[in-house]
């Protein structure tokens, strides 16, 4: 079983993927990040002031989640259609309303 101290830096590490996650979201979503701009491990970091790690954890994270696409020169805003925009920006807010009733309830 982990140690509190174990406990704590792995809570610490989630809480900052998370909220890169969460910036670089809410950058494509504003278009500030436009489809097919090139993003990376380096940039990420460099940007937000954070090492690699937490960067491409965020980018797997993006990844799984359909925003960013890995090609063969590296990683890209991925390209949706107003449809497909439509449905992500949707779920999104579903997500984040789910979110906030859940820390509602919690705290």
């Amino acid at each position: 079983m982990p140690d509190a101290e174990q406990r704590r830096f792995t809570l610490q590490r989630e809480t900052l993927v998370d909220k890169l996650v969460q910036n670089i979201q809410e950058a494509i979503f504003s278009g500030e990040r436009p489809p097919k701009s090139k993003i990376s491990e380096v940039g990420i970091a460099a940007e937000f002031g954070v090492s690699r790690v937490p960067a491409r954890e965020a980018l797997q994270r993006l990844e799984k989640m359909n925003l960013v696409r890995k090609t063969r020169s590296g990683r890209e805003v991925a390209h949706f259609s107003q449809e497909e925009f439509r449905h992500i920006y949707e779920l999104k807010n579903v997500v984040e309303a789910a979110a906030a009733l859940a820390d509602d309830l919690i705290g």
